[in-house]
């Protein structure tokens, strides 16, 4: 033999040396194998599930109950999830649903339960408490009420007390309430305050603000109650409706296009000079929407920030205005010192409310920054804190990304001050180079549901991608 082999990997050395035999000795067949190549990392879904909502929560056997949550793609590629719904551990359906990359959808379930009854209702992870009840017998019990009120103790409770009498003795009594809180489904609290038995009805029930959070001075309560009695007879009272306000001043409103303006302890003109400019700014964005007058935004003015901080429990120090785009509510601090900001401020605020308007549904989910652009963009021209925040982010290649835009700003407060001024100038590049028009196509077809790709692409003909690209263009060239 002309080789010695040594002793480690045998069959490495006899292929070393059959190649090198191969390149002396012609007629050798076959090619070198090209070098291994590391793949990239190839994009992927990835998936969450939020927000399950089940109404009503309390049904009568055999009436339709609508299940929904949310599903969101923090991913880099759009994927299909499947949702799976049980209902007391047991497999009731299965729904596919696709999401874009950074996008939301919803998936929805319709069930029925014939047996009264409590049921588990788990969706991937997430659970939820459903009560199917027996049919109510056909008569309504005989009740007479005698009073039926709710007093209030801002910003702490709301006593709500009831008194009458029933022909036949009283199986239970139950206090339903709720807000006009804005949602896609019907929102019941429930509570069974403690009675005496018998004919006679007394019943009451305080709800403590620090024990549930603060609603916001403005808001409206409804509220009404029902009496069983021994022959499971159902008596319901009329529903009644309350507004919780600050009952510790008197409160003047100026009424404006967009928004009312409550205010105490300022001056007449101070409240016409901050109606004028935030309604100036509102101007800029041209959304063109009505708002039923039930739906007007309310705007509270304190003339201080303690005053403010007293009236929603559990705020912060540092709290400036607040909003409450859920009820259409905002609540600020203004006094001649503050007066500019103030108007940027509301003008901030409200524009949310207004979009909030446009898109409201069961899909009407938007980018973040489309909203928060609108948003600043209300408040006027781009400032020069932000515009050097922003060039000095384009010069160092260091801008975020359109895409990670959509969700959650960035907590580092650098980063999310960039946000605040890319998105200003995102929305800025649209109405500059395709008009309020399209923003206003945009709007309308989020609210019906599509990707955030999908709605750039029938729109302006390019998805989140090609709006960077040509976002960068417009922002380094300007």
């Amino acid at each position: 033999m002309w080789w010695k082999t040594p002793k480690i990997s045998r069959g490495v050395v006899l292929l070393a040396v059959a190649l090198s035999v191969c390149l002396v000795l012609s007629g050798c067949g076959g090619t070198t194998p090209p070098a291994t190549q590391v793949p990239e990392s190839t994009p992927t879904a990835e998936f969450v599930v939020s927000a399950l909502n089940i109404s009503p929560a309390e049904v009568v056997s055999g009436e339709p109950i609508t299940i929904i949550a949310d599903v969101e793609n923090s991913g880099d590629a759009e994927g299909t999830y499947t949702a799976t719904l049980k209902i007391d551990g047991v497999e009731a359906e299965t729904k596919a649903v696709t999401v874009a990359a950074g996008a939301k959808e919803t998936v929805e379930f319709t069930v029925t339960e014939d047996i009264p009854g409590v049921y588990q209702v788990e969706l991937d992870g997430l659970s939820a408490t459903l009560e199917v009840l027996t049919p109510a017998p056909s008569e309504p019990a005989e009740v007479s009420v005698t009073s039926d009120r709710a007093i209030t103790d801002f910003p702490d409770t709301i006593a709500f007390t009831l008194e009458g009498s029933s022909a036949l003795s009283v199986a239970s009594i139950a206090l339903e309430y709720g807000t006009n809180k804005r949602s896609l489904v019907s929102e019941v609290s429930r509570v069974e305050p403690e009675y005496a038995p018998g004919v006679t009805i007394r019943a009451s029930w305080i709800w403590e603000m620090k024990k549930t959070g603060s609603l916001p001075p403005g808001a409206e309560v409804w509220w009404q109650w029902k009496i069983t009695d021994e022959d499971e007879r159902i008596y319901v009272t009329p529903r009644q409706t309350m507004d919780w306000e600050d009952t510790r001043y008197h409160w003047e409103v100026e009424v404006a296009q967009n928004l009312n303006i409550y205010w105490h302890g300022l001056g007449t003109s101070l409240v016409k000079d901050l109606t004028e400019g935030v309604e100036l700014r509102l101007s800029r964005v041209e959304l063109e929407v009505e708002i039923p007058e039930e739906r007007k935004p309310k705007v509270v003015v304190y003339p201080n920030t303690e005053e403010l901080r007293s009236a929603v429990l559990f705020t912060q120090e540092w709290t400036g205005a607040l909003a409450f785009p859920y009820y259409n509510i905002v609540l600020i601090p203004v006094t001649p010192d503050n007066l500019g900001w103030a108007k940027g401020a509301l003008a901030h605020e409200v524009t949310h409310l207004l979009v909030g308007e446009v898109t409201f549904g069961p899909f009407g989910d938007i980018p973040n920054w489309l909203d928060e652009g609108l948003a600043e963009y209300a408040e006027g021209e781009m400032d020069e804190y932000h515009r050097q925040i922003l060039g000095d982010a384009i010069k160092e290649d260091n801008l975020l990304s359109v895409r990670s835009l959509g969700s959650s700003f960035p907590a580092d407060p650098d980063k999310a001050y960039l946000a605040y001024a890319q998105s200003l100038s995102l929305v800025s590049y649209l109405v500059d180079t395709y008009g309020w028009a399209k923003i206003r196509e945009l709007l309308a077809i989020f609210k019906e549901g599509s990707t955030y790709d999908n709605a750039l692409q029938e729109v302006y003909g390019f998805n989140t991608s090609g709006l960077e690209e040509l976002w960068l263009v417009y922002v380094t060239t300007k």
